[in-house]
């Protein structure tokens, strides 16, 4: 199987949290370009847009907005009356952003920011979306990239004018169901099983109107002899190898692991899947 080199590969501790000091912050977006283009985070962003209902002059805060195609591309309901800011805690996916807001002549508002300390108040937005969304997954390494980050519902709900739109969206993996899904667990904790929790998280918060939908997206092709890995996934092998470096699994079960998901890619027998899930709601008011 092919390996990046060592400038190349990602740190599986650090993850998506801390975009700006992995070793290769191009390979991040790469990855993130990747996902945007399966059908299921398509058919996620169409529903997400929907229930946003954005109308001119409506303010907008994007949470997580990677490097901004999602407030690009919303901007334009909302502006030249309304405004768009964008929060990321990378600067480099915010360079990204800002270039290509520019070249689209779109107006937004890229900031540096928290997700989990937002400190917008709630009667200067009327919509909420969290960019730590469903495109940023990767089975079974980006995966790690939203969780990792596990946005402030709370505070994004928080954001929103009462009445104001929050929306939503995560991931569940069926992939892990060996040693390696646990290695990862400890690697990341609760915040791993967010998919699995962000429904009844928007119901604890009080929020009105909630609606949940959810899409799949499977991967069948793979040629581990020719690619580091599957289309828009992180490397396995590297990622696999970091978890036997920080002893979070052991050797020779990662290795087991590692060429059983090869072996199945050769003999035409893969299936790896991720579930998607996209949650919108209102602040009572």
């Amino acid at each position: 199987m092919p390996r990046n080199g060592p400038a190349e590969q990602p740190n599986a501790e650090i993850g998506y949290s801390r975009v700006d000091v992995q070793p290769d912050t191009a390979l991040l977006i790469k990855g993130m370009e990747a996902t945007a283009e399966w059908p299921a985070v398509r058919q996620l962003r169409a529903w997400e847009r929907t229930r946003l209902a954005l109308q001119a002059g409506e303010r907008l805060l994007d949470v997580g907005c990677g490097f901004g195609d999602v407030a690009i591309a919303l901007a334009a309901e909302v502006t030249p009356t309304g405004s768009v800011i964008a929060i990321d805690a990378s600067e480099a996916m915010l360079s990204v952003g800002r270039q290509r807001a520019a070249e689209a002549a779109a107006s937004v508002d890229f900031r540096i920011g928290d997700a989990e300390a937002l400190p917008y108040r709630t009667d200067r937005l009327t919509r909420v979306g969290a960019s730590g969304r469903c495109s940023g997954f990767r089975t079974p390494i980006r995966l790690w990239r939203r969780c990792s980050a596990c946005f402030d519902l709370e505070g994004v709900s928080r954001s929103s004018r009462p009445t104001g739109g929050v929306c939503c969206s995560t991931c569940r993996i069926e992939l892990l169901r060996t040693r390696v899904g646990g290695a990862i667990w400890a690697l990341r904790g609760p915040a791993f099983d967010l998919g699995g929790r962000i429904l009844n998280l928007a119901r604890e918060l009080g929020l009105e109107a909630i609606d949940v939908t959810g899409a799949a997206h499977v991967w069948t092709r793979w040629n581990p002899d020719t690619e580091v890995a599957p289309s828009g996934l992180f490397p396995i092998r590297t990622i696999v190898d970091q978890l036997v470096e920080l002893d979070y699994l052991a050797a020779d079960m990662a290795e087991r692991f590692v060429v059983s998901v090869e072996d199945a890619a050769r003999r035409d027998r893969l299936c790896i899947s991720l579930c998607m899930l996209a949650v919108s709601g209102h602040r009572p008011s």
